[in-house]
């Protein structure tokens, strides 16, 4: 190589050098902070270490999409100082970033800064948010004598629901908070109308919840939930406070206290206060091997106590509980995920107090005596093949399942739900062979676990079985996807189920209700579902099938059996992108197999939604009902028609913030005749009404 070809090689080698240091520029802070946040009127010392760094004014700085360059000053050679006092640095994560402007403008490199709030918060967010609903019925007309004139003809109801969610950060503590309220301007939607009536708030607390986490320790307060023991503590969610700590990579503890039945609304605010309904949770957990998950053992503790009130949704007249108890729960997974088990077992002491304003005309009240009683539970599952290869196109997995459970006769828990007085076993098998999954479940349970004579036992045997597969994957090596053929295989599922109940014992007639053998059960019944469904570019269609058999066995009634056959066609139109066309078929017949009577349900329906324009959307609905029988006992017709016109829209702020919105407009008409020939009886009538609304949220 000559000379000059070798001073030349050298100049563009240094050259390229060059614009590789100031394309790649070490950015630094020098301002030093104790835990890497700098407070949003501190002064920055910023070092930039590249050659344009010597050129005088040939550097830029943003902070975000902010030019701040007015506000840097050259100190030496490479140092900067941000003047903070003039032009505060906004709280948050942002970045900055230099710039070579000396000529067309070259980044030189960027620093992530990390800034307190003026508070000094790492985080602080609060995001409130207003959904708004005005719903108005215009008109209401009503004919014949089958349909009943409503309370209000017409009406204007406005309704609100209002949310915050918060976060704020400091010091390592992290706080966020949700909640929800809700206003309705007709009482009878009030939140808590089925609980006080006509004293029902307009505008109430519906939920909320408060975490606080710092290191290894999490605090909630508000609606948590609680328990993962499904005999003692299973997922009880009601109003109070709960407090989660880590003490060890491999030891923690739960411990909560709530409400004894459900809240909402502002009273009972915190929901543990109250003694004489609540609800106190415990829970030790522990690994047993270093590897997480590989072996965890739970001790779980339950006492708490209810008063006879309702829940805020409820209508019933419950009953004071009063219950306490334990349970440990031990779960294992191997190290290679094959074999995982689960087992339980709970004790617990359940009793209704007395109570003395459930006595009926001044009668004494017998007490309720306490018992305590077990339940417990083991699962056993295991993968026999995962992935397995059974040619070079189809694999196969295959996993097997054991469950035995069994509760004795009056356990209770305030805290769970399992059924009382019964075991059950069950064997379970799932996979999958190429695109073919596969399930299939065998249970038997029975109760009166005691063997009591005077005590119906009943026995349930119940084997069911699933299968879903898409016959295009399942084709697809051997039909081309250009085939027409092709796109005529569907996707399919199908399911089958088995169940039959029938008496282990014959109580005698003097000790039980049971008056002769025809009142012992001995019922099969026999399932059968099959769906089938194609997709198109334009249009899909889908097919199902339902069939089912009732077949009783009882003595002298082993006539009384029901069949059941089902089928409906479902078709799906897209001639546009804007248009959505819906047709959808069916007929259910029903046989009455003791009466020889077979009773038909005719269904089809009309649906479209049309995007007249970007804002603009028609959509419109038509149904009818058909029902009779082949001997003319009964017969039936009801429409429903519907027709709504909604458009959305956007509403401009001070801010210019723009808040979504929408409004409808609605005509709805429903009508039904109904004959009874065998009592020579005759209903019709028809309803119609326009409805409009509006409703938008920020």
């Amino acid at each position: 190589m000559s000379y000059k070809r070798k001073k030349i090689s050298l100049f563009i080698a240094l050259a390229l050098m060059s614009w590789v240091t100031a394309s790649n520029a070490e950015i630094s802070v020098l301002t030093e902070t104790s835990d890497g946040w700098l407070k949003t009127n501190q002064n920055i010392e910023i070092r930039v270490d590249s050659p344009a760094a010597d050129r005088t004014n040939a550097l830029a700085f943003f902070i975000g999409e902010t030019d701040v360059t007015a506000f840097v000053t050259k100190q030496a050679a490479n140092i900067y100082i941000y003047d903070a006092s003039s032009l505060a640095l906004p709280a948050g994560e942002n970045t900055l970033k230099v710039y070579d402007n000396s000529g067309e403008w070259e980044e030189v490199g960027s620093y992530d800064l990390r800034v307190l709030t003026a508070s000094g918060y790492s985080i602080s967010k609060v995001t409130p948010s207003i959904e708004v609903n005005i719903n108005s019925k215009v008109s209401d007309s009503r004919s014949g004598d089958q349909l009943l004139d409503p309370e209000r003809k017409t009406y204007n109801d406005f309704d609100a629901i209002i949310s915050f969610e918060s976060e704020h950060e400091k010091n390592g503590l992290n706080i966020t908070s949700s909640s929800n309220i809700i206003s309705a301007s007709n009482r009878e939607a009030a939140l808590r109308f089925e609980e006080k009536q006509n004293n029902a708030p307009k505008i109430d607390l519906t939920e909320y919840i408060v975490t606080a986490v710092k290191g290894k320790t999490k605090v909630q307060l508000g609606h948590i939930s609680q328990g993962d023991h499904p005999y003692l503590v299973d997922n009880i969610s009601h109003r109070g406070l709960t407090v989660q700590r880590n003490i060890t990579d491999r030891l923690s503890f739960d411990v909560s206290a709530q409400s004894g039945r459900e809240i909402s609304g502002y009273n009972h605010f915190l929901g543990f206060t109250t003694s004489k309904s609540k609800i106190t949770t415990a829970k030790l957990g522990y690994e047993l091997l270093k590897r997480e998950g590989g072996a965890r053992l739970e001790f779980s503790y339950l006492k708490g106590n209810t008063i006879a009130e309702s829940n805020f949704d409820e209508g019933q007249v419950p009953t004071a509980e009063e219950s306490s108890g334990y349970g440990f729960r031990l779960t294992t997974n191997s190290e290679s995920g094959k074999l995982t088990t689960d087992s339980a077992f709970a004790r617990a002491k359940y009793t209704n107090p007395t109570n003395d304003t459930l006595e009926f005309n001044g009668e004494n009240l017998v007490d309720v005596k306490a018992t305590t009683n077990n339940a417990y539970y083991t699962n056993i599952g295991y993968k026999l093949l995962s992935n397995h290869k059974i040619s070079n196109d189809i694999t196969t997995d295959l996993a097997v399942n054991l469950r035995y459970s069994l509760i004795e006769a009056e356990y209770q828990s305030l805290a769970a739900a399992p059924n009382p007085d019964e075991e059950i076993k069950e064997f379970g098998i799932s996979g999958q062979i190429g695109s073919v999954g596969y399930q299939a479940t065998y249970s038997r349970s029975r109760d009166n676990l005691e063997d009591i004579a005077s005590i119906l036992t009943t026995q349930t045997s119940s084997t069911q079985l699933t299968m879903n597969a898409s016959l295009k994957e399942l084709f697809a090596k051997r039909i081309s996807d250009t085939s027409k053929y092709y796109k005529l295989l569907p996707a399919l599922s199908i399911s089958a189920q088995r169940v039959h109940q029938y008496n282990l014992n014959s109580p005698e007639n003097l000790q039980s209700d049971f008056n002769d053998n025809s009142h012992l059960p001995n019922q099969v019944n026999l399932t059968f579902n099959n769906d089938l469904s194609w997709d198109f570019d334009k249009w899909d269609l889908a097919y199902q099938t339902e069939w089912s058999d009732q077949n009783n066995k009882q003595v002298g009634r082993d006539q009384a059996d029901f069949k059941t056959l089902g089928h409906q066609l479902s078709i799906n139109l897209r001639p546009t992108e804007k248009i959505n066309l819906g047709l959808a078929v069916g007929q259910i017949k029903n046989t009455d197999v003791e009466q020889n009577i077979k009773r038909y349900d005719n269904t089809y329906g009309l649906n479209l939604d049309w995007q007249l324009t970007d804002k603009l959307t028609l959509a419109a609905s038509h149904n009818r009902n058909r029902n009779s029988d082949d001997q003319d006992l009964s017969k039936g017709v009801s429409t429903n028609n519907e027709l709504k016109l909604s458009y959305q829209f956007k509403v401009p702020t001070p801010s210019g913030k723009k808040l979504p919105g929408q409004t409808y407009v609605r005509y709805s008409r429903q009508s039904a005749e109904n004959t009874d020939n065998e009592q020579d009886f005759k209903t019709k009538g028809s309803s119609s009404g326009i409805f409009a609304g509006i409703n938008f949220s920020f």
